[in-house]
């Protein structure tokens, strides 16, 4: 039996996917979403190679997002 949320509770936020962005284009991604962004940099770049939780995960709001910084595009990881 699926859940009914009740006025009170929290609802969890999917994660956008955002690998393969700019940090610049994840911002306005996740402008608005009820998630912070964290930016760890593996490596120099401005496109984001991977992050923590995956696209698709639930998460609370306020949440943060971790990113994983290159100097190039990557494909992202489903």
């Amino acid at each position: 039996m699926k859940r009914e949320y009740q006025f009170t509770d929290i609802k969890p936020i999917e994660v956008p996917p955002i690998a393969g962005m700019t940090v610049a284009e994840a911002q306005k991604e996740m402008y608005g979403s009820g998630l912070q962004l964290k930016v760890e940099t593996s490596g120099k770049g401005d496109y984001i190679v991977e992050q923590q939780p995956k696209a698709g995960a639930k998460v609370a709001p306020g949440s943060t997002v971790r990113l994983y910084l290159s100097d190039k595009p990557d494909k992202p990881t489903p």
